[in-house]
C-alpha cells in the first residue's frame, strides 16, 4: 500500500516549501485458515567472505524477527534490524567470521 501526499494546486498555503511525500507501508493479511505458524528453518554455510545464515519460512504466515542476534559459541556474529520472512521464502544474513 502506498500513500502519497500532494500539495494543493492553487498556490502556496502559508510559508515554506512545497513537496510530495510517498510512503510504502507493507500490509500483511493473515489467511482465514492459517493454523499454527511453522518453525523457521536456519541453515549456516561458510563463504569466502564469512558466514551465510539462511532463514527459511516454509509456513503460510509471514514471520517477523525483531532485531535478531546470531551467535556461535557465545560469540556475537551478527545483529540485524527487524525484518520479515515472507511465506514460502527465505532471507540471507551474511556476516564476516
Amino acid at each position: 500500500m502506498v500513500f502519497q501526499e500532494v500539495p494543493p494546486r492553487d498556490g502556496l498555503v502559508g510559508e515554506g516549501l512545497r513537496f510530495a511525500v510517498a510512503m510504502d507501508i507493507p500490509v500483511y493479511v493473515e489467511p482465514v485458515n492459517a493454523g499454527a505458524a511453522q518453525p523457521l528453518r536456519y541453515e549456516a554455510q561458510r563463504t569466502p567472505d564469512g558466514l551465510r545464515i539462511r532463514i527459511s519460512n516454509p509456513g503460510t504466515v509471514h514471520r517477523r524477527l525483531g532485531e535478531p542476534e546470531f551467535t556461535a559459541g557465545g560469540k556475537l556474529l551478527a545483529r540485524r534490524p527487524t525484518f520479515v520472512v515472507l511465506v514460502q521464502s527465505s532471507v540471507d544474513v551474511v556476516t564476516p567470521l
